[in-house]
């Protein structure tokens, strides 16, 4: 069929009318679609183990890595992985005689690639040992950094009371850095034999640590009469001051590390728990929970056998990978693997 001017005329006109409708009602600002919102999930299995650093040389101040609660935590800073860990320069001997570390202090590696570190040179970066007693020392800690980058360590200070004692009690105690190295010691946060703290009468040792807005939360685990390796929160308005604390987690065994996890819509924390001997190879188990009550935690909703040597291991995550450390089995290496 052959088409007439006015036909053309018509056509033209319904185009151009359509096109006016489609102009008139558009947005005059852009649309945002809603897109799903970010699901985070713990991995579901560790990949296979390396070697992060070994025990250092015959004499050094590392020569153990067993014995405490370690390594304590990892950050990322400056273009570097900063992992934090407890080291021992030898076995104690008279009066104690007990096969245990003695001299007990933190120091730090880092790594480019957050699998192959490099002691620092002036390990170690803190120490305690008010009396010079053999089990005096560092037993456990938590790193994080502030707002503006701060590195921020809660360790425990063992204190013997006099050189030759053989028990100790031990306080909640903080240190802050600005390059992660170096650090200045704030001093007791939390004392051993405060009534007002829960858990108070005799060890208080750091393992969890984070910040919220202006708020301060600080999970620990207490060794007293009242608790027996069970973990406590304490929480405040700044770093150094934490006046609130209540129980949280206990079992019938020992609890140790405990790590906290931000992620995109909540917050993990990851304990490692042993039922049995002190090298009893414990699991770590992950539990749920967010700030409206950081008490609260759900029921655990992963558990991870890693053979652990002992009841420490720190766990990172930056949004987009998983890395786990721990103590190896002969108790000569700290070991790392990635989470998938």
């Amino acid at each position: 069929m052959k088409l007439k001017l006015v036909d053309y005329l018509l056509i033209g006109f319904v185009v151009l009318v359509g096109y006016g409708l489609v102009v008139n009602n558009m947005p005059t600002t852009p649309v945002i679609l809603p897109v799903e919102p970010i699901v985070s999930k713990l991995p579901d299995y560790w990949g296979s183990e390396s070697v992060a650093f070994s025990v250092g040389s015959t004499g050094s101040w590392d020569v153990r890595l067993d014995g405490a609660i370690t390594p304590i935590g990892m950050i990322q800073k400056d273009g570097k992985y900063f992992l934090y860990y407890i080291g021992a320069d030898g076995t104690r001997g008279e009066p104690h005689n007990d096969g245990g570390p003695r001299h007990r202090a933190l120091g730090v590696a880092t790594s480019i690639d957050g699998k192959n570190f490099v002691k620092y040179s002036g390990n170690p970066i803190i120490t305690f040992l008010p009396h010079n007693n053999e089990e005096e020392g560092v037993f456990s800690g938590a790193v994080t950094q502030t707002l503006d980058g701060t590195v921020v360590i809660y360790y425990s200070g063992m204190d013997a009371g006099t050189q030759t004692s053989i028990s100790v009690n031990s306080d909640a105690r903080l240190a802050t850095s600005s390059d992660g190295y170096n650090f200045v010691d704030k001093g007791a946060v939390l004392e051993w034999d405060d009534s007002s703290l829960w858990g108070y009468g005799d060890e208080i040792h750091p393992v969890a640590a984070f910040q919220s807005g202006s708020n301060w939360y600080l999970y620990y685990v207490a060794k007293s009469g009242g608790a027996s390796w069970d973990v406590g929160l304490a929480y405040g308005s700044s770093m150094d001051y934490l006046p609130n604390s209540q129980k949280v987690l206990a079992y019938s065994g020992r609890i140790g590390a405990c790590r906290i996890i931000k992620m995109p819509d909540n917050y993990a924390l990851l304990t490692c728990y042993e039922s049995g001997a002190v090298h009893g190879g414990a699991d770590i188990e992950a539990r749920y929970f967010d700030l409206t009550n950081p008490t609260q935690l759900t029921e655990v909703v992963k558990t991870y056998d890693l053979n652990l040597y002992d009841i420490g291991f720190a766990v990172y995550y930056d949004g987009n990978r998983w890395l786990v450390y721990y103590l190896s089995v002969d108790g000569e290496n700290i070991m790392v693997r990635e989470g998938n």
